[in-house]
């Protein structure tokens, strides 16, 4: 037998394993992950509430934000380096879950560098044309390839129930993924953005008559439906790999809520009040009843309650906190609406299994 050759197939095999990256390189990631999400959330109030002062690309809100992308992207180019040097070569080199993580480095700097030519050329973007500008969607792509990193490599690694500690990396990856998606759709959160407090409609009444109101309790709607999409997002998309630790949604929905709330100027104790108990529900829940795609009632059972708890406590905090306009038929409709969408959303995530060895026909 040759054993030279037997000795170098080994070695090549070994090569072409990908490497996985541990608890520590995971948590770095993300911690480099969340002072990139703080850069937006900052970048964000600024533009929201500092319009008249910022006057070019270069701000302290874009440092803190762009500094946080540099550390991320070097610690991750560092992770291939590292295993590099162990003698591993090409795709082999990349630790499980950070191949799109790099990609990610390479949107998110091709859409920096075309924000700074933007800005150089068209101006400072104000208001919800700052969400849609082509170069800050490159920056949202980017940035969530980038931060969901550890989230991809936990998918691969992690058992089915792991601990608070243990699944720490990944709840972070994917609170600050989910807060990627919230702040770049500020323009229609329905937690936080929903014109249906009662001075602001009885004005509309007032100075639009009907047509106005009319429009913008429609506007309400949508944006209540639009977001239970995204709430549940995360909650579906977690369950379908893990039965996650307590803590994981309140946590979550708590910390988003502050940070969607802050952007306006003050930190909505309502709304994050709501929130928090909202995923303390779902965490209580999950707790009890273990939903997971083997135990599809319970699944399906979660979806289409957590919605009819998130709006439902959403629009008693609003009434607490002044009173809402819409009619009683409206927002209890739309709550239920939204359970609805959340039992739908979890036949899709989880459909019904194909039946086996059927007859086709021929």
């Amino acid at each position: 037998m040759n054993t030279s050759f037997s000795g170098n197939a080994n070695a090549y095999s070994q090569n072409l394993e990908r490497p996985r990256a541990g608890w520590t390189d995971n948590l770095i990631t993300i911690v480099m992950g969340l002072w990139l999400i703080a850069g937006v959330f900052v970048d964000g109030f600024a533009h929201a509430n500092l319009r008249g002062t910022i006057e070019s690309f270069f701000t302290p809100w874009h440092g803190i934000l762009y500094s946080g992308f540099t550390a991320a992207a070097l610690w991750t180019m560092w992770l291939v380096v590292r295993e590099v040097r162990k003698g591993r070569t090409g795709f082999a080199a990349i630790p499980i879950g950070y191949d799109l993580g790099l990609a990610g480095v390479a949107i998110f700097g091709l859409g920096g560098i075309g924000d700074m030519i933007w800005h150089s050329v068209f101006g400072i973007e104000v208001g919800n044309a700052a969400l849609l500008s082509p170069t800050h969607l490159l920056l949202l792509t980017g940035g969530t390839l980038l931060v969901t990193s550890p989230l991809r490599s936990g998918w691969a690694t992690l058992s089915r129930q792991p601990k608070f500690l243990e699944f720490l990396p990944t709840l972070l990856s994917s609170f600050t993924a989910f807060s990627f998606a919230t702040f770049f759709h500020l323009y229609a959160w329905g937690l936080t953005n929903v014109p249906d407090g009662v001075g602001y409609m009885d004005w509309l009444k007032q100075n639009g008559g009907s047509v106005m109101f009319d429009h913008a309790s429609k506007l309400s709607a949508m944006a209540v439906l639009f977001s239970n999409v995204i709430l549940l997002a995360p909650v579906l998309l977690l369950l379908r790999r893990w039965q996650t630790p307590f803590g994981t949604f309140t946590l979550m929905f708590a910390l988003n809520t502050i940070g969607m709330t802050v952007i306006g100027g003050s930190v909505g104790w309502y709304s994050v009040t709501a929130s928090a108990a909202a995923g303390l529900f779902a965490d209580a829940f999950i707790a009890f009843y273990k939903p997971s795609p083997k135990r599809i009632l319970e699944f399906r059972a979660l979806a289409l309650l957590l919605p009819l708890v998130i709006w439902g406590l959403h629009y008693l905090v609003r009434h607490l906190g002044g009173g809402i306009s819409l009619e009683r038929e409206f927002w209890t409709g739309i709550t239920v609406m939204a359970g609805l969408t959340g039992l739908v959303l979890s036949v899709l995530v989880v459909p019904p299994s194909i039946p086996e060895n059927l007859e086709t026909s021929s």
